[in-house]
Parts: C-alpha cells; sequence; structure tokens
C-alpha cells in the first residue's frame, strides 16, 4: 500500500512539473518568466521621420537621431538637435564650396591670391552661427522601448537656402579690404549672382540624387 502510494505520489509530481514545464515554453521567456510587452514610448508620434529631402523644397532639411532612455531623452534631444545643425551645415557649405575661387578664376585677370580662401573661411564661419541658431523644426521618437527600456529621438531641422544666401550677400563686401576689392575686381551684383548660382546648382544635384533614389529603392504607390 505505502509502495502504492509513493509510485501514485511520483507520478502526480511528475506530471505537476511537465505542465509547468509546459507553461514556461508557451511563455516565450527562457526563465520561464511571462514575456515582456515593449512599453510604449511616452509621447511617441507614429509615422515618418523628421526629415524633408532637399530636393522637395527650397531648404536645407536635415535630421539627428540619438538612443535614450526615459532618463536621458533630455539630453538625448539636444545631441540629435547638435547632430542636425552640423549635417545642414555641411550640406551649405559643400553648396558653397569653391565660390570665391570661381568668381576669381571665371571674372578677374587675377589668380593663386588668398583672397579666395579668405571668403570661403568666412563663409563657413557664416553658415556654421546660422546653423548654431537654427532651432528644431520637429521632434519625434520611437514607438516602443526596446527591452532594455531603450529608444531612439529624432530632432528634424530646416533652414532656408534663400536665408543663407542673403547673410552671404550682406556679409562679403564687409569682408574684404579696399585693396582686396580692387584686386580682386569685385562686382557685387555679379558675385551675388554667383551666390545664388551655388545654391541653385545644388539644388539641382539634390533633386537629381533623390530622383535616382527613389527609382532604385521606393516602391511605386499601387493603384
Amino acid at each position: 500500500m505505502k509502495k502504492f502510494l509513493f509510485v501514485s505520489m511520483m507520478v502526480l509530481v511528475a506530471f505537476i512539473m511537465a505542465c509547468a514545464s509546459q507553461q514556461m515554453a508557451s511563455s516565450g521567456s527562457a526563465d520561464g518568466q511571462p514575456a515582456k510587452e515593449k512599453k510604449r514610448v511616452r509621447g511617441a508620434t507614429i509615422g515618418t521621420v523628421c526629415f524633408t529631402p532637399d530636393a522637395d523644397t527650397d531648404f536645407f532639411a536635415c535630421n539627428g537621431i540619438v538612443q535614450a532612455t526615459e532618463s536621458t531623452e533630455g539630453q538625448a534631444l539636444r545631441q540629435a538637435l547638435i547632430q542636425a545643425q552640423s549635417k545642414c551645415a555641411q550640406k551649405a557649405q559643400h553648396a558653397v564650396q569653391g565660390l570665391a575661387r570661381e568668381y576669381e578664376n571665371n571674372y578677374t585677370s587675377v589668380r593663386g591670391t588668398d583672397i579666395a580662401a579668405k571668403l570661403q573661411d568666412g563663409y563657413d564661419h557664416i553658415i556654421k552661427k546660422i546653423l548654431d541658431d537654427t532651432k528644431e523644426n520637429c521632434q519625434q521618437t520611437d514607438e516602443f522601448e526596446d527591452d532594455n527600456g531603450r529608444y531612439r529621438v529624432y530632432v528634424g531641422i530646416k533652414i532656408s537656402r534663400q536665408k543663407i544666401a542673403s547673410e552671404l550677400k550682406k556679409a562679403t563686401p564687409n569682408m574684404l579690404t579696399e585693396e582686396e576689392k580692387r584686386k580682386l575686381d569685385f562686382q557685387e551684383d555679379q558675385f551675388n549672382k554667383l551666390i545664388d548660382k551655388k545654391l541653385q546648382d545644388y539644388q539641382t544635384e539634390s533633386a537629381e540624387k533623390q530622383a535616382q533614389y527613389n527609382e532604385e529603392h521606393v516602391e511605386p504607390v499601387k493603384e
């Protein structure tokens, strides 16, 4: 009788352990704990990331992306803004790269002066100052945190190309001495036209690149 009870108890224990094991397996967690639900990020925005391709508007548009947690979100947003500002500064500087040298080569009889380099350095500084003062145009986050409570924050900015052109035009005469203007045969109207041309050329180049990217990577909408 005792032997029978012992065997019955062993069978019951085995059955209980088997049920527990099956429940653990169905939970999807290796340690038997219920699968952790992803936590929705506070204030999350669902939709496209803060970004407007340069080819679509008359703006330089950039975004910064930084990983955050709830306790570091403020710092991450500041870092993302700095990242976006830096990207747009590089774009704008690239747009006017060689502007002064092109004027020197095409509109004056002098070559190889340090005036063009001086102007280019000044333009880079002006553009950086403009972008450093540019505030975010939008902020977004991932919809859900990962298993470690982390998520990405996105900060988008945009700055008018016309604003950059206006600031460069206004600054150029004040960056040159009278002697440098004479040596460069400086004609303000001609120089301003070249600024507009360089920015327009950048816009055209960006549009062509964006169109090529869309053709290669973006699926057409099926009606």
